[in-house]
């Protein structure tokens, strides 16, 4: 089940950092098949576009998830990502109030408000509560230098 599926430990990311080629296609590194998958309920109606990036991030950095809305008036209100930081207290780390139309969405949000260096699960609700996607992200003090 993909809400059973979600609950689970964070255990790998996809490792993307911010660098795009001339092909406009971003550099990713490792992949994690889990991450970023869309629930059965938006099936068709939306996907990520591009994944959490940079993974890993500096708490300092600002974080993104591009998503493509697919079906105008299907998404139930906006989007809320969240994420359970220190002490296991769930943490909103951003909120889009309307995502209706067909189009992309940023939904920029800032790693530090994890708290804690480690690898976090990130979940995309509609503002109803329902599941649209996860995905994990690695929260480091610093970036590697290559890979």
């Amino acid at each position: 089940d993909f809400v059973d599926e979600a609950s689970a430990l964070p255990d790998v990311f996809t490792r993307i950092l911010d660098i795009v080629f001339s092909t406009g296609t971003v550099g990713s590194f490792s992949d994690d098949p889990d991450d970023w998958r869309v629930s059965p309920f938006y099936a068709g109606v939306l996907f990520v576009e591009r994944p959490a990036f940079p993974n890993p991030a500096p708490g300092a950095s600002q974080g993104t998830i591009i998503v493509r809305v697919l079906q105008p008036n299907r998404v139930q209100g906006g989007f809320i990502l969240s994420a359970f930081g220190s002490g296991n207290i769930p943490i909103e780390l951003a909120r889009i109030p309307d995502a209706t139309l067909d189009n992309f969405y940023d939904i920029n949000f800032s790693p530090s408000l994890l708290s804690f260096n480690g690898l976090h699960r990130l979940y995309l609700f509609d503002s109803l509560g329902e599941l649209i996607t996860y995905g994990d992200l690695e929260l480091a003090s610093e970036l590697p230098t290559s890979c």
